[in-house]
This record gives C-alpha cells, sequence and structure tokens, in this order.
C-alpha cells in the first residue's frame, strides 16, 4: 500500500479520515455543499471534539430558521430542546458512521463508503421529519 494510502487508512482507524464527504444538508430541510471545514470532518468520529460539536452545532443553529417560522411563536422551550436534539442526535450519527468506517477500514474513496452515506443521510432525514412532527404536533 502506498505511504499516502496507508496513512488515509490508518487516520480513518482513528476516527479522523481526512477526506471530502458527499454534500448532504445543514439543518432542517436546507441543502449543504461542502459547508464543513476540513477540521470539523476530521473529528466529528471523536466523541466530544470541539470540531464535531461545531459540525452539530451548526446544523442545529441552521435548524433554527425553520423553526422559528413554523413552530408555535408561544414555545421558546421547544425552539431550545429541539436544537439541543438536533445537534445531540446529530453528533452521535456522524460519529456512528466514522466509527464503523473505521472499524471497517473504508474511507471516502472507497464504494462502501457510499454504502454506509446512505443510512447515515436517512438517519438525518428522520431527525428533521420527527422535529418537523414535534413542531406540527405543538402548533
Amino acid at each position: 500500500m502506498p505511504a499516502a494510502a496507508h496513512h488515509h487508512k490508518a487516520a480513518a482507524r482513528a476516527g479522523h479520515a481526512d477526506v471530502k464527504q458527499p454534500p448532504g444538508r445543514v439543518g432542517i430541510l436546507a441543502p449543504m455543499s461542502r459547508m464543513a471545514s476540513a477540521w470539523q470532518v476530521e473529528t466529528k468520529g471523536r466523541y466530544g471534539h470541539p470540531g464535531g460539536l461545531v459540525h452539530a452545532g451548526l446544523h442545529g443553529l441552521l435548524s433554527l430558521p425553520v423553526l422559528m417560522v413554523a413552530a408555535p411563536p408561544r414555545a421558546p422551550g421547544l425552539f431550545t430542546a429541539l436544537v439541543v436534539a438536533e445537534v445531540v442526535l446529530h453528533a452521535h450519527i456522524d460519529r456512528a458512521r466514522a466509527r464503523i468506517a473505521a472499524r471497517r477500514d473504508i474511507d471516502g474513496r472507497d464504494n462502501a463508503y457510499r454504502h454506509l452515506h446512505g443510512p447515515d443521510r436517512v438517519a438525518h432525514q428522520i431527525i428533521d421529519l420527527a422535529i418537523l412532527a414535534v413542531v406540527a404536533v405543538a402548533a
């Protein structure tokens, strides 16, 4: 294995692969186009690392405008709870994907990574739908 590939695989095993990830979304229903910095991408597999928390926090923050429009104005505590839930769940979903990829020695250049990315996206979208369902019930 070439030295660069070996370094890349070793980084993935450590939970902080320096690979570009496919575009996803930022917050509820908002498209993402590579907005995460390399620092965020490389560290979101490490539990509690500031880079991963910033990444998840941005997702929660960018959900706020949708919540401000959709959620009832008399429920500021609901805003806070939903944003915190988005951040916590987002961080755990990202960490789970990174850990699975590391255990299986998969990086962003492998076809197997795309197989991990699909369920990751579905999990994030389920969280978005759940948040919107809570807002709809509260309205």
